[in-house]
């Protein structure tokens, strides 16, 4: 299948895709106009843990969810890490023309994967402005409480 990819334009976005809501979908259909082939690098439950807080659903309900998508080819792990190169492992193995990411903050990952020539052109989308996991968590929470 790799060798098949050199081919086709192949767009890579990474997500943690907790709580899967409209915001999630709407990146993901964003992401998919930018490849014939959309590869979700989708952070293990250890990863979020390290940048949000712990992950409430896990690694490989996250996976299947995404994985039923149309608009997802493939879903594969990714850390985001220095220390765990999977994300630049992935770029290589897919041959990845396009980086997608989303939200105001940029991972150096996505820096440093460029000055090794990997990945391609860099897309920074916006996030979708209606709904978060952290607006959904802050909303079972107050409800809890009364």
């Amino acid at each position: 299948m790799n060798q098949s990819l050199k081919n086709i334009k192949v767009a890579y976005a990474t997500m943690a895709a907790d709580l899967f809501h409209r915001g999630h979908l709407e990146f993901i259909k964003k992401a998919k106009q930018y490849g014939d082939f959309l590869i979700i690098g989708l952070h293990p439950d250890d990863v979020i843990k390290k940048y949000k807080r712990k992950a409430i659903i896990p690694y490989k309900d996250r996976k299947a969810v995404l994985a039923s998508l149309p608009w997802v080819d493939k879903v594969v792990a990714d850390c985001m890490d220095f220390r765990r190169p999977t994300m630049f492992e992935n770029l290589k193995k897919y041959y990845v023309d396009v980086m997608i990411h989303a939200g105001e903050w940029i991972p150096p990952c996505y820096q440093k994967a460029s000055d090794m020539g990997l990945g391609g052109r860099f897309i920074q989308l916006k996030y979708y402005p209606h709904t978060s996991t952290t607006q959904i968590i802050q909303k079972i929470q107050s409800r809890k409480k009364i």
